[in-house]
């Protein structure tokens, strides 16, 4: 295990009746790195992250976290090793308030009655604070924009001790403002020592955000390196397996003759309708 890696992905393969999702996936995550990963849909992105956060059970292969094997078979085994996930449809309740959430299905229990963690609740407070000031525990969910619900949901994944955070196309419901902010937040949340993969088919982002990147296509890993230097176009290449060219002039149309004349055609809903059709050629 390489100390500098946080995640070390080997041969992982997955299998679905009559399916083949995933082939021999191998790659590695950086600690403390946003860490980009891409491809068009049906790629295997969202196959292997189900696979990373214990959805899905891998067919093949092997993976290790900060020099451990890692074999989730459930959500709340990728969570206690330390992986989180914030998914587009975000996993909030609004009839309850911030503290609520994040205390949802963790209350203790004091005869037979439910019972908040108050250590819980004080360090979310801390959290909640660093990202937005403007709100408090006893904020009703229901109330906030949704960049703010996904500072609730990042600050119920830090407070599970979350090593590596997951945003699956985390900007798809936001305005520009919001995704500024959430822009932020990454950049925050990497210098406090948090690795953050981050899924996104808008490629600004990607090269806004990311310090690495992997190339998904056709359920394989195509290449995993380092954004700096790449190009859009080199990129848009590897995603699709072709050369897209953007900068194609057409000639323009010319035109040759009428091809329909109308005039003075009337009915109970058009009056005097005149017009004509030309004949183009286009070369």
């Amino acid at each position: 295990m390489d100390g500098s890696n946080i995640l070390e992905i080997r041969d992982v393969g997955k299998a679905f009746p009559g399916v083949v999702a995933l082939k021999g996936v191998s790659f590695d995550i950086k600690r403390n790195t946003v860490h980009c990963i891409v491809g068009e849909n049906g790629a295997g992105k969202s196959t292997f992250i189900k696979i990373l956060t214990g959805v899905h059970e891998r067919s093949s292969g092997e993976i290790t976290l900060d020099g451990k094997p890692f074999a989730p078979t459930r959500v709340r085994d990728a969570m206690a090793a330390g992986i989180s996930v914030l998914y587009q449809e975000l996993n909030v309740v609004d009839e309850l308030t911030i503290a609520g959430n994040l205390t949802l299905g963790q209350e203790a229990h004091s005869f037979g009655f439910p019972k908040r963690d108050t250590a819980i609740l004080e360090k979310a407070a801390g959290i909640l604070a660093s990202f937005d000031e403007s709100i408090s525990m006893d904020t009703l969910v229901g109330s906030l924009s949704v960049a703010q619900k996904q500072v609730v949901e990042i600050t119920k994944a830090l407070c599970s001790d979350c090593a590596v955070l997951v945003m699956d196309e985390p900007t798809a419901s936001l305005s520009l403002g919001e995704t500024r902010k959430l822009f932020d937040t990454v950049a925050r949340l990497k210098a406090s020592g948090v690795t953050i993969i981050f899924i996104s088919h808008k490629l600004d982002e990607i090269f806004e955000n990311g310090d690495y990147i992997t190339i998904f296509r056709d359920g394989e890993m195509i290449e995993t390196r380092s954004l700096e230097g790449l190009e859009r176009s080199d990129l848009v290449r590897m995603m699709l397996g072709k050369v897209v060219v953007n900068d194609y002039v057409p000639s323009p149309a010319i035109q040759t003759e009428t091809a329909l004349e109308v005039r003075g055609a009337s009915t109970r809903k058009l009056r005097d309708v005149n017009f004509d059709l030309q004949k183009i050629e286009i070369f």
